[in-house]
């Protein structure tokens, strides 16, 4: 019984560490895309481009 809530804990951390490194690096991706077509006027442009200037006041973790 105890091996089997160590398995279980160590696929949790395994899944765990897994899913932050493939969140940072879909979100690097994502940010590079961006950048590349840069997307921020095209935005700024649109007719939603002012709620979401607004709504942006502070800069994401990962910008930093």
């Amino acid at each position: 019984m105890l091996t089997s809530i160590i398995g279980a804990l160590i696929v949790l951390l395994t899944g765990w560490i897994a899913g932050r490194l493939l969140g940072k690096a879909v979100r690097f991706v994502i940010d590079k895309a961006m950048a590349a077509v840069s997307a921020t006027p095209v935005i700024g442009d649109s007719e939603i481009g002012k709620p979401v200037e607004k709504a942006s006041t502070t800069p994401h973790p990962m910008d930093a």
